[in-house]
């Protein structure tokens, strides 16, 4: 307690022989005008300080936001969910919904996902109004060449953002064999 208050008076004392100085600056000797100006580059050098970390707090916060949590493809295809557990949604407002174990479903089951040669897993999801469908997951970093079809026609081109992960579900024969549609994580269970 005693030590907060030689800091307070301290300061106090600083801020004032600032103030008086500056109020007296027409009759500065030679040695008072130095002095001042060492009181004024070190206000000025505590404020840039705080400024400067101020930026950095505000910089790591970014950071922070933009990272994306890592979709481990591996773990999916020896059935660990946990890097995608959560809620993903498409632009349709369709929902999915998975947990460390996988997909959290009455009506739709997930028959366990491979790795493929192109940088995702994929999975047949069976059950629902449709029978099922296919479902890829996408790490974020991945991106898809666009797939044509026999007659060169482009039948799946990757307009999804490749800085996030993402799910492409489609009820194809053949993973991205039309655009189907993306999914985004957005939120927990």
């Amino acid at each position: 307690m005693k030590k907060v208050g030689a800091i307070l008076v301290s300061l106090l004392s600083v801020v004032l022989l600032v103030a008086c100085s500056q109020q007296g600056a027409s009759k500065k000797s030679p040695a008072s005008s130095s002095q001042t100006t060492a009181s004024t580059e070190i206000k000025k050098t505590a404020a840039s300080s705080s400024e400067v970390k101020e930026k950095e707090k505000k910089e790591e916060k970014k950071e922070v936001k933009k990272e994306v949590k890592k979709m481990d493809l591996e773990a999916i295809a020896n059935g660990d969910y946990s890097s995608i557990a959560g809620v993903w949604q498409d632009d349709k407002g369709n929902k999915l919904v998975f947990n460390d174990k996988g997909l959290v479903s009455q009506e739709l089951e997930g028959y366990g996902a491979s790795l493929t040669d192109y940088g995702t897993a994929s999975e047949g999801i069976y059950g629902g109004r449709d029978g099922g469908f296919l479902l890829e997951y996408i790490p974020a970093g991945v991106t898809i060449g666009d797939q044509v079809d026999d007659q060169g026609q482009v039948v799946f081109k990757d307009t999804s953002d490749a800085s996030k992960n993402r799910l492409w579900s489609g009820v194809g024969i053949a993973s991205f064999g039309e655009q189907g549609s993306i999914y985004y994580h957005v939120g927990d269970e």
